[in-house]
């Protein structure tokens, strides 16, 4: 019985880990897809700045909720599982999917806003505008995975779907306030989000895939446990491996 406690223990976590890695793989991907997007687009950059645009003030202090995207996507794919998770991920790539043909073709730069650096809020915002690629802001990635994310918590949650939309139209204010973004690329950014969630999430065809996928994944397990009794009797040390192994795979 203790046994059982302990293998379901190790299989929660080792289930945060997969989550984790997983997020992590396509930070890593999207920011090196990103860059590369960003220095070998067209060399004709778009100003789509309008009279709206100007009426938005700087407001350096907006750069926490802009940068809680981040920990915000990394906190729902700890929370997601299964299919949700599948979703969630599914989601968050065809968001990119869409935006970066349209950051090679049509690159828009905001003009970075002129501000002394003389506190921990402005130097971070400083180095938020020397890290970042300045020729990709229309549709808006932050707004459009936000968004995104505040839908897929809403599809599962709808209490907890209140506050996650409330927090992507604050992460939404906070590209403009603090001089990332056109008010336009926000607008472009919640039709990305709507697009990615109608193909991901609330997809018939989708959901089937899905469906047939999970029922396959449920079978492997079987075969896997023939493999482990065989290499019980006398490799434990490999029967170990291959557990722990198939439990980060999610096949145990």
């Amino acid at each position: 019985m203790q046994t059982m406690v302990d293998l379901d223990r190790l299989t929660t976590k080792v289930g945060y880990l997969r989550r984790a890695g997983i997020i992590l793989l396509l930070y890593l991907v999207h920011s090196h897809l990103y860059n590369y997007i960003g220095v070998h687009a067209v060399s004709n950059n778009l100003n789509l700045m309008t009279g709206f645009d100007r009426l938005f003030p700087f407001i350096p202090v907006m750069v926490y909720p802009y940068m809680s995207l981040y920990v915000g996507i990394f906190l729902v794919a700890m929370l997601l599982k299964g299919k949700d998770f599948l979703h969630f991920v599914g989601m968050l790539i065809t968001i990119e999917l869409i935006t970066y043909p349209v950051f090679y073709f049509f690159p828009a730069v905001y003009p970075m806003p002129q501000f002394e650096a003389n506190n921990f809020t402005t130097r971070f915002l400083q180095w938020c505008f020397q890290a970042d690629v300045h020729n990709n802001t229309f549709p808006s990635l932050h707004v459009s995975l936000a968004m995104g994310t505040a839908l897929v918590i809403n599809n599962r949650h709808k209490k907890a779907g209140k506050a996650a939309i409330l927090w992507a139209v604050v992460v939404a204010f906070s590209t403009v306030l603090v001089k990332k973004h056109f008010f336009i690329d926000v607008m472009g950014g919640l039709v990305v989000a709507q697009a990615a969630y109608s193909l991901t999430v609330k997809n018939e065809y989708m959901e089937k895939w899905l469906n047939e996928l999970e029922q396959k994944w449920q079978k492997a397990p079987e075969r896997m446990a023939i493999m482990l009794n065989k290499l019980n009797t006398d490799n434990l040390q490999h029967s170990k491996a291959f557990t722990l192994l198939f439990i980060f795979l999610g096949l145990k």
